[in-house]
């Protein structure tokens, strides 16, 4: 994040960024697969349990899933909209703007790992709304 906030507080003193949208990123096109195990592997836990469910089924289990979780409606069917996506920005123009070096995924994790490691729950404590605990299974459309 700092790098992010970084961005923001260059681009106040260049009135050339005014007005403009930028891709602030990596140069990294890691699949979302790639990026939980990556991240799992960074915090020392194991590999979430990835179960691949038709994109079309989580389409149409999206409304009884936000009810049932208490969710927004529309909100998982508007993020499953977005998974084809891809995860790299065209940094070209930002780095032209206002250059500096980009972190790469493992890189922010690393940088962020301190704040994880002190969330509650993270090493050994199972309660239910650790990050620990979240982490057990993720849905992955196919």
């Amino acid at each position: 994040m700092d790098d992010l906030v970084g961005y923001l507080v260059a681009a106040l003193d260049r009135p050339t960024t005014y007005h403009r949208a930028f891709d602030v990123g990596s140069t990294e096109a890691p699949t979302y697969r790639e990026l939980l195990s990556r991240t799992a592997a960074l915090l020392d836990c194991p590999a979430p349990r990835i179960i691949p469910i038709p994109l079309t089924l989580l389409k149409v289990l999206a409304p009884m899933i936000e009810r049932r979780r208490h969710l927004p409606p529309g909100g998982i069917r508007a993020a499953l909209g977005h998974l084809g996506d891809d995860l790299v920005g065209e940094v070209t123009s930002i780095r032209a703007a206002l250059p500096g070096p980009l972190l790469d995924w493992d890189a922010a994790v690393r940088r962020s790992t301190p704040v994880f490691a002190q969330a509650p729950g993270h090493k050994g404590d199972d309660a239910k709304d650790s990050p620990r605990s979240l982490r057990h299974a993720t849905i992955l459309p196919c």
